[in-house]
C-alpha cells in the first residue's frame, strides 16, 4: 500500500490507520487455513451467507470478533421485513412490485422523489438494489427455510389480529400494502419468538453442516492477488495473527460502527449518544475495505431510536432502546418544556425529529427531552423497559417529584448535572412554567380525545399497537384499572392532577448505522471507479443500506441483510477459483 493511498484514506475517514505493523492489504502468498468462502461476523446476515455459501458447496468458515456467536440479532427481535411475501399470495392480497418501489424511494428519498422518473428519483445504483431485494427476498427466505437453516411465520401482536404488524410509514398513499409484512421466528413449539431463537436456529444447522466459527477471531486487512482481487484475509486471533485464505470469496457481515466513537463523530452530522448494537460494532469493514478502494456510502445513515440518557452515557452499548411511550397519561417535552411531536410515532422518525436545528440560536432544542408522566402510569406499567417495576430499588435514571413544579425544578437540576455530557444543554429558565402550561394543555385534548397539535393516536397504525402491544399488558399488570381515567382517544389519557410525578430523559440514539462500502445487486463490493472488487461481498449493517436513512418496517434491518447476505454467499461460492500460489 504507497503512502498516498494511506493519507487519502486517513483524511477520508478522520482517524487513524491500522498500525504500519499490520498492513491491511496484503499480497504474501503463506497461508495458515484455505476454504472456499470466509464470512465474517455471525449476526444473521453472515449466518445467511454462510448458509447459502455451504448449500451451493463450498467449503465454508466463518469468523466472528465477539467471543459469542450470534451479533446484534442475538438481542434483537428477530423480525424480517417480507414484501409480496407467501401469506400475501395466499390470500390473494396483491403487493406488486411498481408499488413497493414507489412506497419505499418515496420514504428513503422524499427530497428526490419523483414518480415519473424512471429510477422514481434516485440514483440508479440505489433503485437497483431496491429492485433487487424485492425479486429476491421470497427466493432467500423460502430457500432458508427449505434446507431447514431457519423457521419463520407471520408476525401478528395477538393470534386474532389478521393484518399483522404495520409498516413505520403505513400514512404514505404510495405504500398500498401497509401491514402484514413482517415475519419472525418460530420456535421448536410453534410459538413466534425473536433474535435469540434465530440465531439458534442457524448456529445449529451452521453445526451440522460442518461449518466452523471461530470466535474471537477479528478480521484486520485483506490480501490481495496481484490483479486486486480478494484471496485472503489477516486476522487476529488467540493464537496470534494469522493469514486466512479464501479461494472463491470474502463475505463481510460485521456490523456497522456504532460503538466506535472517533467513526460516530467523524460519519454522523447528528449526534447519536449510544444504542444496541453489541460492543464489537465498530465498523472495521470501512477501515479495511478503504484499503482497497472501496466506494463508501450512506455513511451518515443509521436505524435510529431513542435511548434512555443515563443508560447510554454510561454504556455505549445498551440493553434495549426506548421502543415506545406505553404509559398512555405521558407526553415529552424538549428544553423550554413544550411537546415538539407526535410521541406514538415509530421509533426511528421519532428519533429524526430530536435533531430539529434552530438557526437562531444555533442549537438543538429537542435534542434531549423529557419523557413525563404520572403514578398510575407508572403503576400500570411497571417493567416494561424503562419502566421500573413495582417493588424494585429506585431507578437513578427516573426523576420524580411530588408536584409538577417541583418535576420541572428537577429535571432542569438533572439537565445541568448532565451538561458536560450532553452538548450544554439546559432547560430554559422558565422550564416549569412551560410544563405546566403543556400538562393544561395536554389533558384537555386528551379528555376531547383529540391531538389538536401532533395528531396522536390517528393512524390505524398507533391504534393497533395501542390495542395488541399495550392494553393486553396494562390488562394483565392492572386488572381493575381503578387509577384510570377513561378517554375517547386510546392512546391518551389525562395525566392526574395530584402527584406524584415521573421523568426519563430521551436522547437519540440508534439499534445500529448502517453506512459503509457501496454493493451491486450481487452484494459485490464497489471501488470509487465503480467496479466490482473481485472476491470481496458485502451484506447488513457494514455496507451502504439501501433504504438509505429510512426504516420501511418492522424488520427491514434483517430483511435486507438475510437477503443480501445470502445473495453475497451466493454469488461467493459460486465465483471461479483463485489462484492463491
Amino acid at each position: 500500500m504507497s503512502s498516498s493511498r494511506q493519507s487519502r484514506r486517513e483524511i477520508l475517514l478522520g482517524f487513524a490507520a491500522p498500525s504500519a505493523a499490520a498492513p491491511a492489504l496484503s499480497r504474501s502468498r503463506k497461508f495458515d487455513r484455505t476454504v472456499d468462502v470466509i464470512v465474517v461476523g455471525s449476526g444473521g446476515s453472515g449466518c445467511s451467507a454462510a448458509v447459502m455459501a455451504r448449500s451451493n458447496g463450498a467449503d465454508t468458515l466463518v469468523l466472528e470478533k465477539a467471543g459469542t456467536f450470534g451479533g446484534t440479532t442475538s438481542k434483537s427481535a428477530g423480525q424480517c421485513w417480507i414484501p409480496n411475501n407467501k401469506r400475501f399470495r395466499e390470500l390473494n392480497l396483491p403487493d406488486p412490485k411498481p408499488d413497493f418501489l414507489r412506497y419505499v424511494a418515496r420514504y428513503s428519498s422524499p427530497a428526490w422523489y419523483t414518480a415519473d422518473h424512471p429510477t422514481l428519483g434516485l440514483p440508479a445504483e440505489q433503485y437497483a438494489l431496491m429492485e433487487r431485494f424485492y425479486d429476491e427476498v421470497n427466493v432467500i427466505f423460502e430457500g432458508l427455510e427449505r434446507v431447514g437453516a431457519l423457521n419463520m411465520g407471520f408476525f401478528a401482536f395477538l393470534p386474532e389480529d389478521d393484518k399483522g404488524a404495520y409498516d413505520y410509514a403505513e400514512r404514505l398513499s404510495e405504500n398500498i400494502r401497509p401491514s402484514g409484512r413482517t415475519y419472525a421466528p418460530i420456535d421448536a413449539q410453534g410459538d413466534v419468538s425473536g433474535g435469540t431463537e434465530m440465531i439458534r436456529q442457524f448456529h445449529a444447522w451452521l453445526s451440522e453442516n460442518d461449518v466452523p466459527v471461530l470466535c474471537r477471531h477479528s478480521a484486520v486487512g485483506l490480501i490481495s492477488s496481484d490483479s486486486g482481487e480478494v484471496i485472503g484475509l489477516e486476522v487476529e486471533t488467540p493464537q496470534g495473527r494469522q493469514r486466512f485464505a479464501a479461494r472463491r470469496g470474502v463475505v463481510f457481515a460485521s456490523g456497522g460502527y456504532l460503538q466506535d466513537l472517533a467513526k460516530r463523530k467523524a460519519f454522523q452530522v447528528d449526534p447519536i449518544f449510544g444504542g444496541c448494537a453489541v460492543p464489537t460494532a465498530t465498523g472495521d469493514f470501512i477501515t479495511i475495505a478503504g484499503d482497497a478502494g472501496a466506494k463508501l456510502g450512506n455513511m451518515g445513515g443509521a436505524w435510529r431510536a431513542q435511548v434512555v440518557l443515563e443508560h447510554a452515557l454510561a454504556s455505549g452499548s445498551v440493553g434495549t432502546d426506548f421502543f415506545y411511550p406505553f404509559i398512555t397519561s405521558s407526553f415529552m417535552v424538549n428544553k423550554f418544556g413544550r411537546r415538539t411531536g407526535n410521541e406514538r410515532v415509530n421509533y426511528h422518525d421519532r428519533t429524526k425529529a430530536m435533531y430539529t436545528w434552530d438557526a437562531t440560536a444555533a442549537e438543538y432544542p429537542d435534542l434531549i427531552q423529557a419523557h413525563i408522566y404520572d403514578n398510575a402510569g407508572a403503576v400500570e406499567c411497571a417493567g416494561i423497559y424503562p419502566y421500573p417495576g413495582v417493588g424494585d430499588a429506585k431507578a437513578d435514571y427516573v426523576v420524580s417529584a411530588a408536584t409538577l413544579e417541583e418535576l420541572g425544578a428537577a429535571i432542569a437540576e438533572r439537565l445541568s448535572s448532565l451538561r458536560h455530557s450532553t452538548g450544554g444543554s439546559m432547560a430554559a429558565l422558565d422550564f416549569a412554567d412551560q410544563l405546566r402550561r403543556t400538562f393544561d394543555e395536554f389533558n384537555e385534548m386528551a379528555r376531547s380525545g383529540t391531538d389538536a397539535s401532533f395528531h396522536r393516536g390517528e393512524t390505524d397504525a398507533e391504534k393497533a399497537y395501542q390495542r395488541f402491544l399495550i392494553d393486553p399488558f396494562v390488562a394483565m399488570s392492572h386488572p381493575d384499572k381503578s387509577q384510570a381515567e377513561p378517554s375517547i382517544n386510546p392512546t391518551m389519557r389525562p395525566l392526574s392532577e395530584d402527584g406524584p410525578y415521573h421523568a426519563i430523559l430521551i436522547a437519540p440514539g440508534a439499534l445500529d448505522t448502517n453506512g459503509g462500502p457501496v454493493i451491486n445487486p450481487d452484494a459485490q463490493v464497489m471501488d470509487v471507479d465503480d467496479l466490482p472488487i473481485g472476491g470481496l461481498f458485502g451484506a447488513g449493517n457494514c455496507i451502504a443500506s439501501p433504504a438509505g436513512d429510512a426504516y420501511w418496517g418492522a424488520g427491514v434491518t434483517l430483511g435486507l441483510g438475510l437477503t443480501f447476505g445470502a445473495i453475497a454467499g451466493r454469488n461467493a461460492a459460486t465465483s471461479a477459483v483463485r489462484d492463491l500460489v
